[in-house]
């Protein structure tokens, strides 16, 4: 009966402590903060259940009997098992953790003395996307930086290494207007201006005509010469009637803000910011949020779109909280470049801010993790459910891991 009672109050602590601090942190820390902490200790207990079975509890159960006359090459065969699997868990570790773990260097050969700042373009801040470029022959030009200086010029920077730029060349692109991108086609072998504009859309049967952000589009195989010149000559894509407004019927049109897109497999993937507008952004709009979220399509040429998924909150790809206070609120918007291919995941960096359109406030970068295998779930936050896309069967997910602030 002793050894019972020391059992029970063994498991006891262990559980009743373990409930007690995670009803202590939730209370005393944010949301983000808790998530991370929840993922950790989660991996954490897996990974010691895998330690139990695989080692101590088989190497107890068979190995007791089977060197019981051995003791010293059985020690030996523990040593040698826990020493291995260690060795392999802290280099996965250490991978995974080198890839979610930023730190801002301070550089010798920054532009800026005693910063990370490796580029200055000179004018606006808008829509710098950075591509590295396997294909081209020269090494220094490996790394491309496409900086607006101011619209409509669009500056074109090379690198052998992502820290060592050269001057701009002579060759800009006319960027039209503020955050427009640059992306690589490699099914056509082209490179394309994703400028944003603006445009009066036609009436249709579910929408009257209304004025609104959309996209023009050139492209160009050496960077230097461009068709059309002039993006405004080639309208792109942009919203239609089937876009639902963010506050429903009646509620202001969803307009197109910005589109990046990677290449990936087969086709390309591309991630549009659609801004939902509201009257606290201009009082001439009808209800809505006043935010900016992610959706995702599918081209398999760059310029026409498949978009198997419409409408903000829940349906979005990468939704804003649209929750005052959240690093997230109301701007989620992608990285140029899109994703990274992380062994059998897929990687978006998005940024978040706190503030509504035009206001910025506290900007942060969010990490979303697909898995290339489908079916898969999607949760916010480790819990909620984000979004299910369909087309050919497979379930897209987002898997918020960590938050890196500016």
């Amino acid at each position: 009966m002793r050894q019972i009672g020391f059992s029970i109050a063994d498991q006891a602590l262990a559980v009743g402590g373990m409930f007690l601090a995670n009803v202590e942190l939730a209370r005393t820390q944010s949301k983000e903060d808790y998530g991370i902490f929840a993922l950790t200790y989660s991996v954490f207990t897996f990974l010691a259940g895998l330690h139990n079975g695989a080692i101590l509890e088989t190497y107890t159960v068979y190995g007791s009997g089977r060197y019981n006359a051995r003791f010293a090459e059985y020690a030996r065969l523990l040593w040698r098992s826990n020493a291995l699997l260690g060795l392999a868990l802290t280099a996965t570790i250490s991978i995974v953790w080198g890839a979610l773990y930023w730190i801002k260097p301070t550089l010798a050969s920054a532009v800026i003395p005693g910063t990370n700042t490796v580029l200055q373009n000179g004018g606006g801040r808008d829509s710098d996307t950075v591509w590295m470029d396997l294909n081209d022959p020269d090494p220094a030009r490996r790394f491309k930086a496409f900086a607006l200086a101011y619209a409509p010029q669009m500056n074109i920077y090379f690198s052998p290494d992502g820290i060592h730029w050269s001057e701009p060349q002579l060759q800009t692109i006319n960027s039209v207007s503020d955050r427009t991108t640059v992306f690589w086609n490699p099914f056509r072998n082209v490179w394309v201006n994703s400028a944003r504009g603006s445009a009066t859309l036609p009436a249709t049967s579910k929408n009257p005509n209304h004025y609104s952000r959309v996209r023009y589009y050139s492209e160009s195989r050496d960077l230097k010469n461009w068709s059309p010149v002039d993006p405004l000559e080639a309208f792109w894509t942009g919203p239609d009637e089937d876009d639902p407004p963010y506050a429903g019927a009646g509620g202001a049109l969803p307009e197109l803000y910005n589109l990046d897109a990677v290449p990936y497999e087969s086709v390309l993937v591309g991630l549009f910011s659609w801004f939902n507008p509201g009257p606290a952004y201009n009082s001439s709009y009808g209800p809505g949020p006043d935010l900016v979220e992610l959706g995702v399509g599918f081209s398999r040429d760059g310029f026409h779109w498949v978009r198997p998924t419409r409408g903000g909150g829940r349906n979005a790809f990468i939704a804003a909280t649209n929750v005052e206070g959240t690093w997230n609120a109301y701007n989620t918007q992608s990285s140029g470049g899109g994703f990274l291919v992380v062994g059998d995941e897929l990687w978006f960096y998005f940024s978040g801010r706190s503030l509504r359109k035009p206001a910025i406030g506290v900007g942060s970068t969010g990490l979303a993790v697909l898995r290339r295998d489908g079916p898969l779930c999607s949760f916010d936050c480790l819990t909620e459910c984000r979004r299910q896309y369909g087309g050919n069967g497979a379930s897209w997910c987002a898997l918020k891991l960590q938050v890196f602030p500016f």
